[in-house]
Order: C-alpha cells, then sequence, then structure tokens
C-alpha cells in the first residue's frame, strides 16, 4: 500500500496510463519512507496524493504536463522533516485538489501557490502566448534563491562579509479576468542581506485572448488624447498626497506606461514607485474610471471588456 521509490518512477516517468503505484516498504531506507510505512495514516494520505497528482497530470497536456511533474518532484525533494509529515502531506494533499481555479468562466492551472503565475486551460487563440509568457517567468525565476534559501545560506555564515546574499521573492495576481481578458499584477521584491528595505519592482501584464497576444495602448484607446486623462489623474493623486491643489506642476510619473497598468472591470487601474512621482519612497496606486475616457475606447475593447 505504501509508496515513494515507486511514486518517483512511476508516476513521473511511467505513460499516462500507468496507475499510481506504493513504494515497497520493505526497502524503505530514508527517514521520510519509514515513517510513513509505520504510520497508515500518513501511509493513507500518500496513497492519496498519488491518486490526485495521477489525476491532474493526466488532465493536462505537454508543456503543462512539464511543469506538473517538476512542482511534484520538487516537493518529494524537498520533504525531508520526518516530524513534519503529516501537515506536509496534508498541505500538498489540499494544492493539488486546488490546481485547478476557476476565475471569471475561465480555469487556470495554480501549481505554485502565488509564487507564480498560473497557466491558463483554454482552446482560446490567445491562450498559447499567455501560457508561453508564464512559462518564460518560470524559466527567469529558476536560478533565483527565494527567502528560504537566503536564511538556509545566512545561517552557515562565518561572518557578515560572508554574507553578500541576497533573496527574490515573487508573487502573482489576477487583477480581472473574463472570456475576453486577462490581467495579471506580478510583484518582485528584491533583498540584499541586512539592507535596510528590499527593492521592489511591480509590473502589470494584460492580455487579449481572442488577439492572441498582450494588449497595447493602441488597442485600447483610439488616438492620443486619453494621455492627458491618465496625467490629470495622476497630478491629482499626488496633489492628494501632497495637500496641495492640482496645478499642473506635479509629476506624473510612469502612469502613462503600459507596464504601470491593470485592467479591471471598471477602472484602468495605475500602479507605481512614489519616486517616479517625485513624492518619496513608497507606493503609488490610483484608479481611472472607463467613464473618463468617454469618446476615446476603441469599441472592439469596450465590447471585450464587458463580457
Amino acid at each position: 500500500m505504501n509508496k515513494l521509490n515507486a511514486f518517483k518512477i512511476a508516476l513521473l516517468l511511467l505513460p499516462l496510463s500507468a496507475s499510481a503505484a506504493s513504494f515497497d516498504c520493505k526497502k524503505s531506507s530514508t527517514p521520510v519512507e519509514k515513517t510513513i510505512c509505520a504510520n497508515p495514516s500518513l501511509d493513507k494520505l500518500d496513497q492519496e496524493i498519488a491518486d490526485t497528482y495521477g489525476k491532474l497530470l493526466a488532465s493536462v497536456d505537454d508543456p503543462l504536463r512539464r511543469r506538473v511533474k517538476e512542482v511534484q518532484r520538487n516537493w518529494l525533494k524537498d520533504r525531508k522533516d520526518a516530524r513534519q509529515l503529516d501537515a506536509t502531506m496534508r498541505a500538498r494533499l489540499e494544492a493539488l485538489r486546488g490546481a485547478v481555479v476557476s476565475e471569471h468562466g475561465l480555469s487556470f492551472l495554480r501549481l505554485q501557490g502565488t509564487e507564480r503565475p498560473m497557466y491558463l486551460l483554454s482552446k482560446l487563440p490567445g491562450t498559447a502566448a499567455y501560457n508561453q509568457w508564464v512559462d518564460k517567468t518560470w524559466q527567469d525565476a529558476s536560478g533565483e534563491t527565494t527567502p528560504a534559501e537566503a536564511q538556509v545560506l545566512i545561517k552557515k555564515c562565518k561572518s557578515d562579509d560572508d554574507c553578500d546574499i541576497d533573496s527574490i521573492s515573487r508573487s502573482y495576481a489576477i487583477n480581472f479576468a473574463s472570456p475576453e481578458l486577462i490581467s495579471v499584477h506580478e510583484s518582485v521584491s528584491d533583498y540584499m542581506y541586512r539592507a535596510a528595505h528590499p527593492s521592489n519592482q511591480d509590473t502589470h501584464y494584460n492580455w487579449w485572448l481572442s488577439k492572441a497576444g498582450s494588449i497595447k495602448p493602441a488597442e485600447i484607446f483610439s488616438g492620443q488624447a486619453y494621455k492627458k486623462v491618465v496625467e490629470k489623474y495622476a497630478r491629482q493623486y499626488v496633489a492628494t498626497l501632497m495637500e496641495t491643489k492640482p496645478d499642473g506642476v506635479q509629476n506624473t510619473g510612469s502612469a502613462t506606461e503600459p507596464d504601470n497598468w491593470a485592467i479591471t472591470k471598471k477602472a484602468l487601474h495605475i500602479t507605481g514607485q512614489g519616486y517616479d512621482y517625485m513624492i518619496g519612497r513608497g507606493f503609488v496606486e490610483f484608479d481611472i474610471p472607463w467613464t473618463a475616457f468617454s469618446g476615446m475606447l476603441n469599441p472592439a475593447f469596450s465590447s471585450a471588456l464587458n463580457k
């Protein structure tokens, strides 16, 4: 009834038609294997994980299947503390059961919490381009040191001079999703050991699924008049923070740059860093209702937004 060696081999390497297998407890060698073999509750949990993982793997095609395998391998590799097995395995089972997520009528595959963006499960033309972007973020993050890994390295330092270590944490959230549009917020925090504060970067990615690509300003707006509206709201925001009246002097920062735009149902959501707006350290965040762009929105975009 138990597994691990065969769990790794059968589920990760054998064809999808193979059923989930159990490792032979007579051949168990690691503390984790021995703990599972000695505990019927953990043995049952392990079987449930194997079955749920197998069903998830069978439900997706490459390259998503490759990512599912990768995440499972990493989990097996990191599952080293036999004392924490019950909590670790229950959390993994919950993650596998909740891997397919529904957002506004679209189905996504969530494999690593909020640490990586979710893959889209769809046949829409833009799905491939969106998932290629998701895959690229995984590749970009593959060599980064996570905060947890950094803490392990820091403990091994003989002195502060040896701790030239920085860690990067990533977070992804879907601001908006519809049958036509996806807006994703990426937050990356880079922390150097003993630095006063981390360096943060927030970027937004907006996708038009029926057009098979990311959304460009010209697809949202007709003409360039929208920039004046964005700048107006940026000045109002800065003036409010500085407790002054907007007079055209306030810095509008990077508000007109699409990387700082998040599409929502009711508004164009603007984010940025305070330094860009000459207001010091901090996070800039304000909304511009779509009604403020009266006569400037392309009809196709308005239609996609309201589907």
